[in-house]
């Protein structure tokens, strides 16, 4: 459609993710001018450090300086200068604090694949700053080990609960997985009267985050229903259900 309206358009410029294919001479658009690494436009996507100073300024105060170079600088097309991430700097001035913004907008799985599509295991890779070096290698580590994000997330916040002895936080956090379970799951049934099913549960919630668990072990001084290790730390559970109330429960840390 470009192409047959030549005649009507005076300026049409064309960006995305992949750089688009000119297919052969005869092709539908081979007319185009591709200046993906032209060093004449290569600050056009992005912000250089003039326009940082000149039209940032005021927003820069309190941040480091040496800090937002580090983290969002580095990107290149074939010229001389280097440009920050337009999307990473806005949302820094915007939350004042430095994170991954752009990866966290989606995964480079085209790139994950692409690395390891030839089956070859060594590569050079070179990072333009701290948000691809980290992020990248975050993503070459969960498709290498089949790690799931979500999961970790999952892991590190129940992590700080129990490193912490948070166990108001613990509680909080258990009846928010067992709000998520449908009623229509246990109310033609009489599971919820046993205590297996809350303990199950719990079990599988803990375990599945990969925490070690103990379950129903004993010593000279008592006995708990599980235990889970985190971190130097014990956090002892000794539960009693029926008819879906809670007749005691006693939490050790």
């Amino acid at each position: 459609m470009v192409k047959d309206c030549d005649a009507h358009v005076q300026f049409c410029f064309l960006t995305g993710v992949s750089k688009f294919s000119q297919v052969s001479l005869f092709s539908g658009l081979n007319n185009l001018l591709d200046i993906t690494l032209d060093p004449t436009y290569s600050s056009l996507c992005g912000y250089t450090e003039v326009d940082l100073d000149t039209v940032f300024g005021q927003e820069l105060q309190g941040l480091d300086r040496a800090s937002i170079r580090e983290w969002y600088n580095g990107y290149g097309w074939g010229g001389q200068d280097r440009v920050y991430n337009p999307f990473d700097v806005l949302l820094l001035f915007r939350r004042r604090i430095f994170k991954a913004w752009w990866f966290e907008t989606g995964t480079p799985s085209f790139l994950v694949d692409e690395l390891w599509r030839d089956g070859q295991q060594y590569r050079r890779l070179g990072y333009p700053n701290r948000e691809v070096r980290q992020s990248l290698n975050l993503s070459l580590r969960n498709y290498l080990t089949g790690s799931d994000p979500n999961r970790e997330t999952h892991s590190r916040g129940l992590g700080e609960i129990l490193r912490g002895a948070d166990l108001a936080g613990l509680e909080r956090l258990l009846r928010s997985i067992f709000a998520g379970i449908p009623h229509e799951w246990h109310t033609r049934n009489e599971i919820a009267r046993y205590e297996g099913y809350y303990a199950s549960v719990v079990y599988s919630y803990f375990a599945g985050l990969g925490l070690q668990v103990t379950v129903g072990d004993s010593s000279s001084t008592g006995g708990w229903t599980w235990q889970c290790g985190q971190v130097a730390k014990c956090t002892c559970s000794n539960s009693k259900w029926w008819n879906g109330q809670n007749l005691g429960r006693r939490w050790h840390s």
